[in-house]
């Protein structure tokens, strides 16, 4: 006798969360894809064919997934910066969260001014959600819906005015954050990415991004950076800090998880470390950071 599988048994372990929760986001408006839904049967049969299959694709990091905002009949015409957006899962009263909504959150002034460059958070929704990791309490989540973006260099800069125009919108952001006695403190390459809705005429794949959105074949813009000029954003507000206006700060520590390690500071840190180690010293302070030299 054949043994039928649930949609729910073909997932791993870091996807339940959003399988779980997939009528109640729909309730919000949101509807995840086709791998997601109660009846879904993979159309592959071998795990080494999930990359070439649409219904393969999944998040690497399981605090983020991709979604399609439901429309109406009479607003169909939605674009698609407002209708393919990204989830993404964040303890409730966290840090990161009152970061990501003092800087921009939904209808908040600061959103739309000029000089913001901080992903725009579309939504907020929350409730008490089972959380699907190796511990045993179960924290209240809230997600925050954001736009779909691409990496800052996909498709590639073609022109040194096009370059100038992507540092001048990041030196502009950084300073509207340091402004608001923020220090983002991980503005590496992969936290810089743009709204290139702009440049393509066809939807791309949310994970996939090289390929369609109905996974017909590859995708490539129809026009570039100088033709149809994009907004650069800042996100993952994981490590920043906000500082008291009354107190300020003069240095923050340094972040030792992601970001860039090739700058001075993480050198200057691993020459003093590798010096402490061959005189066979007990313990090794790391220099700090500062932010009033510009690093974020």
């Amino acid at each position: 006798m054949q043994v039928i599988r649930s949609a729910r048994s073909w997932l791993y372990q870091s996807e339940l969360f959003w399988f779980d929760n997939r009528e109640w986001l729909e309730e919000k408006g949101y509807v995840l894809r086709p791998r997601y839904q109660r009846d879904w049967v993979p159309s592959y049969e071998r795990v080494s064919e999930m990359p070439l299959k649409e219904d393969g694709q999944l998040w690497i990091r399981s605090h983020l997934m991709d979604a399609e905002k439901k429309t109406s009949e009479s607003s169909s015409n939605v674009d698609a910066k407002s209708r393919f957006v990204v989830l993404k899962r964040l303890r409730a009263g966290s840090e990161e969260l009152n970061i990501t909504t003092e800087l921009c959150g939904p209808n908040n002034p600061k959103q739309n001014h000029p000089l913001n460059h901080c992903v725009p958070v579309l939504d907020v929704i929350s409730r008490y959600l089972p959380a699907y990791l190796p511990r045993p309490e179960h924290p209240e989540w809230t997600i925050v819906v954001l736009p779909l973006l691409r990496q800052v260099d996909d498709p590639k800069l073609r022109t040194v005015g096009e370059a100038v125009e992507l540092f001048r919108q990041m030196f502009q952001g950084l300073k509207f954050i340091h402004d608001q006695n923020i220090a983002h403190r991980d503005c590496g390459k992969v936290n810089v990415m743009m709204d290139a809705t702009p440049l393509y005429t066809t939807d791309w794949h949310p994970v996939k991004q090289g390929r369609k959105r109905d996974w017909t074949g590859p995708i490539r813009p129809s026009y570039t950076r100088t033709q149809k000029p994009v907004k650069y954003y800042f996100i993952d507000f994981g490590y920043s800090k906000q500082y008291s206006t009354h107190t300020g700060v003069k240095e923050i520590p340094s972040v030792h998880a992601g970001g860039d390690e090739t700058v001075p500071e993480y050198l200057r840190q691993k020459r003093a470390l590798r010096s402490l180690q061959n005189r066979r010293l007990p313990r090794w302070q790391s220099y700090p950071t500062r932010l009033r030299d510009g690093t974020a």
